[in-house]
């Protein structure tokens, strides 16, 4: 019976209370959207750092991830990739395992020469690090011999080949410093230029097969090595395992651990979606309290009636709560469908989008996080039951003659 009454209530002013749903279900909305943009941006992220930098754990020596001042280049190497790879992939869970060799040094086309990053790897076990939709230009590593025979190839990242004038089928001169401390120089075949999506990369990267930097530095160690997962969420589960197996004066770190942007960029969506939701909490209850607070004041007679036939303030203060939850409820299940039609929307149109430090504009993605339908379930039918009471209270409170004479 009450909430019979409290719901024809609502609908005495269709008007103000087609108002009131609007504001609340376009805060519904823009809390949904604004907590899945932040979410599809974060997983673009998250993909970004496993496949094409960190892989999901990463195994180095201690000294590499804490360096001294006394340290020498063969104190930051895995002296034995290949037997710690073997003992990594018998965990069970793994998809991959690689070493990686990395080195700063000077690549040259003979007109030009430029300081680089060279990141040694094993192509056909990390096909994710360039895929062939990053290739841009040129065709992808010669397929590794069954005798480990060193290939002289390269890939140049776009920035860096523009800087280097350098073109598929080229030879690129990679120079750099041995393990002993001496000066190396060895000639690879330029066969394709790739993009990533992140502009540091594109712009100090060369990628080499590993036995050509073992080459080049004199060394038959890896400076990591690199574990890829079958599943994401157990990534926690094989750290655990990872460490138990390892080596004396060797690390493993989680992907997370290692990408700096990931985590920055998760502090900063926390805090934006944050101030999001409280700017709509707050503009959701002015504008209802505005709205109700006509209504209340309109009924006050009523509620002078009510509290003569021997209805309790408690009892008065209970019709209205009932009509600020049955408000926000309402708002908010229409705000749910807004929410969720405009974020098909905005994925379906591909909207491209532009993020610092990025080679080419994303398109908007919104990904549909149950938990940012339920904030926002609960924020609004909060701000609509808060603002309905704070009306209806000071009404409640006034003397039962001066109610029953204010509409008369």
């Amino acid at each position: 019976m009450l909430i019979r009454l409290a719901f024809r209530n609502l609908f005495r002013n269709s008007r103000r209370t087609l108002m009131s749903l609007m504001m609340i279900a376009g805060g519904f909305a823009s809390v949904v959207v604004f907590q899945g943009f932040a979410a599809a941006i974060l997983e673009d992220i998250r993909w970004g750092a496993v496949n094409s930098q960190f892989g999901h754990i990463q195994i180095a020596s201690q000294k590499l991830w804490d360096p001294g001042s006394d340290d020498v280049f063969r104190d930051r190497q895995l002296e034995h990739p290949e037997e710690l790879k073997e003992k990594i992939a018998s965990l069970g869970d793994i998809k991959s395992v690689s070493a990686r060799q990395f080195f700063y040094g000077l690549a040259s086309t003979g007109e030009q020469s430029v300081s680089a990053q060279i990141i040694g790897f094993e192509p056909h076990l990390e096909t994710e690090l360039i895929s062939k939709e990053m290739i841009i230009e040129g065709v992808p590593f010669t397929p590794p011999t069954k005798s480990g025979q060193t290939i002289y190839e390269a890939a140049v990242g776009e920035g860096l080949a523009r800087l280097l004038k350098a073109k598929p089928g080229q030879t690129l001169t990679i120079i750099g410093q041995t393990a002993d401390g001496g000066i190396n120089a060895i000639d690879a075949e330029i066969k394709f230029l790739f993009r990533t999506v992140v502009q540091e990369i594109d712009d100090t990267t060369v990628y080499v097969p590993l036995s050509l930097s073992q080459k080049v530095l004199d060394s038959d160690g890896a400076e990591r090595v690199v574990i890829k997962l079958k599943d994401h969420d157990m990534v926690a589960e094989v750290l655990t395992k990872v460490k138990a197996v390892l080596p004396d004066g060797t690390q493993a770190r989680g992907w997370r651990e290692l990408s700096r942007l990931y985590n920055q960029t998760e502090r900063y969506f926390e805090t934006q979606n944050a101030v999001v939701a409280g700017i709509i909490l707050a503009l959701i209850l002015l504008s209802i309290t505005s709205t109700v607070g006509m209504s209340v004041s309109e009924r006050t007679g009523e509620i002078g009636t009510m509290r003569a036939l021997g209805d309790t303030k408690p009892a008065v203060l209970r019709l209205f709560a009932l009509e600020g939850l049955l408000l926000g409820g309402i708002g908010g299940v229409i705000g749910a469908i807004l929410g969720y039609t405009i974020s098909i929307i905005l994925t379906a149109v591909k909207v491209p989008i532009v993020l610092p430090g990025a080679t080419q504009p994303i398109p908007v993605r919104v990904t549909h996080l149950p938990s940012a339908y339920v904030l926002a379930f609960l924020l609004t039918v909060f701000a609509a039951f808060l603002a309905t009471m704070i009306a209806a209270r000071r009404a409640s409170q006034m003397n039962i003659v001066d109610a029953l004479k204010k509409n008369v």
